[in-house]
């Protein structure tokens, strides 16, 4: 089955850029309302006055930046998410739906939150019984995140070796770990209560810094982004052969649990 693409208010594409654009003062307005919904949720576990501030959130954004704004699309998927979680999924597909339609859009839209609607409105599939149409979403969000991640690692600090890395062996002392920073999890990651690991390939560099090559295994909802921050500081000491530091491949697992 194909996934249609849904109508919103006219179309985008036609809109002048300046019709999208929001004036920080005015932003302001529903980025607390936004930043009140995640507290209500998160800190307080009212999933009823999230979904009224997710809402209201909506509101401010439509009538602020516009009904076709990316932080339109953004705030509705995060809404239709408290809808979901509130068992109203009759409520919330429409929601999914537009968001994903807006933040398609090219112009200022933020991959990421393409990304993150696409997930929640896989996991809503899921829930709903549809694998198939499931899959197919995490199919079309899989590569975006795959592409931050590698625009991550070409930001990073550790530049690739000129010799090639050598995956580790028994004629190797692997790379042993000096630093290790905890990853944070991403506010919709929370929000949706999602789990489970971010599989990554790495560069160890002779000196021991790491570079992220490739998401391997994808999680979504911003962990992906939140694993490769994490391992882009760690520090290692470096393998070596005969006593001496080369740079070594592996594949490193990060998790997230929530307590």
């Amino acid at each position: 089955m194909c996934l249609p693409r849904f109508a919103v208010l006219g179309l985008v594409a036609a809109l002048p850029l300046a019709a999208f654009a929001a004036p920080e003062e005015q932003a302001a307005g529903y980025r607390q309302l936004e930043a009140q919904a995640f507290d209500a949720a998160l800190k307080d576990k009212d999933t009823a006055r999230a979904e009224t501030l997710f809402a209201q959130a909506v509101e401010a954004a439509t009538r602020t930046a516009g009904p076709a704004h990316p932080d339109t699309g953004r705030l509705l998927a995060l809404h239709a998410l408290l809808l979901e979680q509130q068992n109203r999924p009759a409520a919330a597909e429409p929601l999914y739906q537009r968001a994903i339609t807006i933040l398609e859009a090219p112009v200022l839209a933020l991959p990421a939150d393409l990304a993150t609607a696409l997930e929640l409105y896989a996991a809503f599939q899921s829930t709903q019984g549809r694998t198939a149409e499931s899959e197919q979403l995490r199919e079309r969000a899989r590569p975006i995140r795959a592409r931050l991640v590698r625009e991550m690692a070409s930001r990073g600090e550790a530049a690739a070796s000129a010799v090639p890395a050598q995956p580790i062996s028994k004629a190797m002392s692997a790379p042993v770990v000096l630093f290790k920073m905890e990853p944070a999890y991403s506010d919709p990651g929370r929000l949706a209560k999602l789990q489970g690991g971010v599989l990554l390939k790495v560069e160890i560099g002779t000196d021991g810094n790491v570079r992220v090559v490739e998401l391997l295994r994808s999680l979504g909802l911003g962990l992906d982004e939140q694993a490769a921050t994490a391992i882009l500081r760690w520090k290692f000491k470096p393998g070596t052969v005969d006593g001496k530091p080369v740079p070594v491949k592996a594949n490193i697992e990060v998790n997230f649990r929530l307590l």
